[in-house]
């Protein structure tokens, strides 16, 4: 797993942080929790890892990986504290079968509540995007609309055409969001779409002009 995140000098997240990446194959595992195992006493189709990303001149990054291998579950990283992070990786070598089931519980009512917040998210993702984007979708008559989570891409907002005859046309332009991080005016993705929509503007206005001369030399013809 990796992904980019932006923490401040003491390891935690923050909007106004440093961008680190957090890559599983390379920083430290503090604990690995076990996978489906026919060996095993308990259900092991989930569980949380531990890891440390560490920094030169800054505190190192403490992190959880709570994995599922139940289908549509998300996989999904959550900074924490060191203390946090050490207790929970020693505390798994005693691990009980009723550890375990409790664990499995707190676990669902945490992908309950992640879910939750997620959609929440993605919600105020597309009006802050509607927003910053208003004079454009009005001027084209154009919506946004929140597709189903891809696996390989993350969560996007979609700029669509709800008036087009084409279902490939349906999708104008995809703004990558993350749920839980608002998105601003000048965010880069943000930029891109309005770029785009220059050279869109531009194009446009050649085939009109085309098109105008066109039926104005057939009159001259005629």
């Amino acid at each position: 797993m990796r992904i980019k995140i932006k923490v401040d000098k003491d390891g935690f997240k923050s909007p106004f942080g440093r961008k680190i990446t957090l890559d599983t194959t390379r920083d430290e595992c503090l604990f690995y929790a076990p996978r489906d195992d026919i060996t095993c006493k308990y259900d092991t189709l989930r569980g949380t890892d531990v890891y440390v990303h560490c920094r030169r001149k800054s505190a190192p990054v403490y992190y959880l990986v709570h994995w599922s291998m139940y289908q549509g579950e998300p996989i999904w990283l959550e900074i924490t504290t060191k203390e946090r992070a050490l207790r929970y990786a020693k505390g798994k070598s005693g691990i009980t079968y009723e550890d375990e089931l409790a664990e499995e519980a707190a676990h669902d009512d945490l992908i309950e509540e992640r879910n939750q917040n997620i959609d929440d998210g993605l919600v105020a993702r597309q009006r802050e995007i509607e927003w910053y984007l208003r004079k454009i979708l009005k001027q084209e008559g154009w919506n946004t609309w929140i597709p189903a989570f891809d696996d390989h891409n993350g969560w996007y907002i979609d700029v669509v055409d709800e008036n087009a005859s084409d279902p490939e046309e349906f999708v104008i332009f995809s703004i990558p969001v993350d749920p839980l991080e608002p998105v601003h005016r000048d965010d880069e993705d943000v930029k891109r779409f309005r770029e785009w929509y220059e050279e869109y503007k531009k194009e446009k206005e050649e085939e009109a002009k085309e098109e105008a001369e066109g039926e104005k030399e057939t009159e001259l013809q005629e």
